[in-house]
């Protein structure tokens, strides 16, 4: 299966694609990209990393710290993008992604997602990370008809906006998975700082998984900087009709119409 145009088009406002696969799960992903665009795709085997993070004192990722193995390969895998300095902002996925068609608009283009992130890339406004598919779960279901204040989420630019992480009235705003996001260079110390973290606390702080410390509601060492969300988001994992996964795409279509203020009233 190759990788359809919308993808392609929202891929090609980024300097690198990196994909996080496992084992044979990695298997055919270079291929489904055109020829010309290949050299900016970089696939990652984790199984390759669990070598290296084995001296930390974790197991291999069929443990219950899996989600911290998952966390410093994200770590890892920004380290050697950013090595690069050619590489000023790259897009993350994770094997199981799968991108959600977007609708026909009026002239009979589908969606607005790529051109609205090659605007938002081009404002000048700064950003860290941009999450262009995310589970905000609570928002999918009915019992939750207003945004929580701490999930208000800031207008910046068409199709995009930022949340800064904050408590308000002992809430925050947990939006969960890291199947499909942007980081700028900028980014890396933070990373950085969230890799020593978790090999400091040796796997015992277990809500320091990549997506809960971007969302920035990581008890330790989370992460403060705002965080720009594509709404309504665009990526969602593999649906498995048993799993929660399922929820992504309207989790995000609800968030969309609940929690984005303009920017006045953020």
């Amino acid at each position: 299966m190759f990788v359809s145009a919308a993808l392609l088009a929202l891929a090609a406002n980024f300097d690198a694609i990196a994909i996080l696969c496992y084992k044979q799960t990695c298997d055919g992903h270079i291929e489904r990209w055109p020829e010309p665009f290949q050299p900016r795709v970089h696939i990652y085997d984790a199984a390759h990393f669990d070598e290296k993070f084995l001296k930390y004192g974790f197991k291999l990722r069929t443990d219950r710290v899996h989600a911290f193995l998952v966390t410093l390969s994200h770590v890892h895998i920004s380290y050697q993008m950013f090595a690069n300095e050619t590489v000023s902002s790259f897009l993350m996925l994770e094997e199981d992604y799968e991108l959600i068609e977007p609708p026909l608009s009026r002239d009979g283009v589908k969606g607005g997602a790529a051109s609205n992130i090659a605007i938002f890339m081009t404002s000048g406004i700064p950003w860290n990370f941009l999450k262009l598919g995310y589970n905000p779960r609570i928002y999918a279901k009915g019992n939750h008809e207003q945004c929580r204040a701490a999930c208000l989420c800031r207008t910046v630019s068409d199709g995009v906006c930022s949340i800064q992480p904050r408590r308000i009235a002992n809430e925050s705003c947990w939006v969960g998975s890291s199947v499909g996001y942007a980081s700028h260079r900028r980014a890396w110390p933070l990373l950085r700082k969230l890799g020593d973290c978790v090999v400091e606390t040796g796997g015992s702080n277990r809500d320091l998984g990549i997506d809960t410390w971007i969302a920035g509601t990581s008890r330790q060492c989370s992460n403060t900087s705002p965080v720009h969300y594509l709404f309504p988001g665009i990526l969602h994992q593999r649906v498995n009709p048993d799993a929660v996964k399922a929820d992504h795409a309207p989790a995000m279509e609800a968030f969309a119409s609940k929690c984005i203020v303009s920017s006045s009233l953020a």
